[in-house]
């Protein structure tokens, strides 16, 4: 084992037959060379280290990209942030004194981050985003993502917050009538909250009640997003939920009325 951190085996001669810093897994450390087509993988949880849902490529183009992968099968969903260097890089330096490419100073200290909100990046191509599916990402003030379910929405595994969350209530009934449907269900408004992606219908030059209308009268509608005249439809699963400065829109989430689902939980006890 060098001071750098590189597990040697060696020969009698003292030549390698093989080394860790050619194998690399989830991190790189000083002095390590990340070659063309090499590859990091970000770890699955703190305590799982697995094959997580983010890699680091370093592309036989010479460009250096970010991905989102599903796990475990490891398919990668488009780039969500590269170097934009085809052509032009070879490798990827971490430097003896602690320097790779601008993002890590001497001891360990990050100073810069890239991207410096994967919350706000994270949004085409596919898959669930930084978060689960039906769930939204909040980049917190220590830098960290935190992953949040929408109002009566819980997480599937609490343990296992990136398998996204779930609808603590039965779908909506496309059999009941506009009627029914105005007794049984209601609008939780957020702002501050975006889900960029998943549209499956839309509509202009409406205002807020009658995009509320056409979520309504629509069995398969779980979320409506309106913004200044424009209504987006989204159903289930939702992907790709953000937190952040989204101007004037407000996201609608369908859900049942309180007394509604009291009555129901009172009736399945019986």
């Amino acid at each position: 084992m060098l001071d750098t951190g590189n597990f040697m085996l060696v020969n009698s001669q003292g030549s390698p037959r093989w080394q860790s810093f050619q194998v690399p897994s989830d991190t790189i450390l000083p002095s390590q060379v990340l070659d063309l087509g090499s590859h990091l993988s970000a770890h699955l949880m703190d305590d799982d280290y697995s094959s997580g849902r983010f890699t680091l490529l370093v592309q036989t183009d010479g460009n250096l990209v970010l991905y989102t992968v599903a796990a475990p099968s490891g398919f990668q969903y488009d780039a969500y942030w590269s170097s934009n260097t085809p052509g032009n890089g070879s490798k990827l330096v971490f430097n003896e004194n602690g320097i790779t490419v601008g993002v890590w100073s001497d001891g360990w200290t990050p100073v810069v981050f890239q991207p410096p909100d994967i919350c706000q990046v994270t949004n085409s191509g596919g898959g669930s985003g930084a978060c689960g599916f039906n769930s939204y990402c909040r980049f917190n003030e220590n830098q960290h993502v935190d992953c949040e379910c929408p109002p009566q929405y819980s997480f599937l595994d609490a343990d296992r917050k990136y398998r996204g969350c779930k609808p603590d209530f039965a779908a909506q009934s496309c059999e009941a009538d506009a009627s029914e449907t105005h007794e049984l269900y209601e609008f939780i408004a957020m702002t501050n909250v975006d889900r960029p992606s998943s549209d499956y219908e839309q509509y202009s030059s409406m205002d807020e009640e009658q995009c509320r209308e056409e979520c309504f009268a629509d069995c398969f509608c779980a979320v409506a997003i309106y913004d200044d005249g424009n209504c987006k439809k989204k159903r289930l699963p939702l992907s790709i939920g953000r937190t952040g400065n989204s101007g004037s829109k407000k996201v609608l989430i369908k859900v049942p009325k309180v007394n509604v689902r009291v009555s129901l939980r009172i009736f399945t006890k019986r």
